[in-house]
């Protein structure tokens, strides 16, 4: 599986559009506390393998993958695609920090 990202702006525009499509955190819980994309799911990137039974059951599902800056998202993508067959996996490109410098989309403080 190749790596998808996703910018903040088409991240934004599925956030809108489709209230299926899941935003996954994969930030330590002190991080989603401080800042978060509304109605996103919150997994730290730790306890991903272990928590994976609260994801999707269905492999082809929208997640869009985030974390600060997106390497530890990156990471959650290869593990969720590689290793578990997720094929509707995306990482959002430059993480929150993309997100909420792209524009404040509406995010959670």
């Amino acid at each position: 599986m190749t790596l998808r990202e996703i910018s903040p702006e088409e991240a934004e525009r599925l956030w809108q559009e489709s209230s299926e499509t899941l935003f996954l955190d994969v930030r330590t819980p002190e991080e989603h506390a401080t800042v978060r994309i509304p109605r996103s799911k919150s997994i730290p990137i730790e306890e991903l393998e272990y928590r994976l039974h609260e994801l999707p059951a269905q492999k082809d599902a929208s997640i869009v993958v985030y974390c600060a800056t997106g390497r530890r998202s990156a990471v959650a993508c290869e593990f969720l695609g590689r290793i578990h067959g997720y094929t509707g996996v995306v990482n959002l490109a430059g993480g929150i920090v993309a997100w909420n410098g792209a524009r404040e989309y509406g995010l959670v403080k």
